[in-house]
């Protein structure tokens, strides 16, 4: 890439405004893409759709795993060495988004926490 295009390149990014797309609308979104397919798999076009929820939500199971394998005091939330599957997990969350849209303008991450906290409490 020439510097010309990196500057330019650089600049239009500037003005992409990021973070109002990590909110909860733009996961329930994404997830309910994810839970659609796993009814429909044969009928559904949405794939980049899906994969966005499945790897945001593996990245805060596996985030958390590390926690909680580590120093369980620390976890969000507690597995107990349950799996739990990317539709699973798609379906908990679309749950919990569902049931507060008044949460939905916060980030997607803290959501997706506070959804598997709710489901899987640490004793």
């Amino acid at each position: 890439m020439t510097p010309l295009a990196r500057s330019i390149f650089v600049a239009v990014l500037c003005f992409i405004p990021f973070s109002t797309h990590a909110d909860g609308t733009y996961l329930l979104q994404r997830c309910q893409a994810a839970v659609a397919f796993s009814k429909a798999p044969e009928k559904f076009n949405r794939k980049a759709e899906m994969a966005y929820c499945l790897g945001l939500l593996q990245g805060v199971r596996e985030t958390n795993r590390m926690y909680e394998d580590k120093d369980k005091k620390n976890a969000y939330f507690c597995l107990e060495g349950k799996h739990l599957g990317h539709t699973e997990t798609a379906q908990l969350v679309v749950s919990y988004l569902e049931s507060h849209p008044e949460r939905l303008f916060q980030n997607e991450s803290v959501l997706t926490v506070q959804a598997l906290r709710q489901a899987f409490p640490c004793k």
